[in-house]
């Protein structure tokens, strides 16, 4: 059976790309996963829906949303403040890259 003619049975998942994603159970009895994503341009959030447990990545995460919205968002000025700052630091980045990271079994929102 091909993934791109299975629907997904959730009501919430109306239009989404359904495709395979490996298979689980017992070798004896094997059964196909499928994996449902919303289409592109379904929604902005999707994607980074990791980031929504993490107070302090939601926050940056939600500016940079209202950048775009307000249409201020350009790659190319992000990326050349981002070189200017690598660039002052011997192209090492301020804080370790963790910095942003929940302790263990602790998430800061759920």
């Amino acid at each position: 059976m091909s993934a791109t003619r299975v629907k997904c049975p959730r009501p919430e998942h109306a239009g989404s790309r359904v495709k395979l994603d490996g298979t689980y159970g017992k070798s004896s009895h094997r059964r196909q996963r499928y994996k449902c994503s919303p289409r592109r341009g379904g929604t902005a959030l999707y994607p980074r829906r990791y980031a929504l447990k993490n107070r302090e990545r939601l926050n940056r995460l939600l500016m940079l949303l209202q950048l775009h919205v307000n249409g201020d968002d350009d790659a190319e000025v992000y990326a050349k403040a981002i070189r200017t700052q690598l660039e002052s630091n011997g192209g090492r980045p301020l804080g370790c890259r963790r910095a942003l990271a929940d302790p263990a079994n602790s998430p800061s929102l759920r």
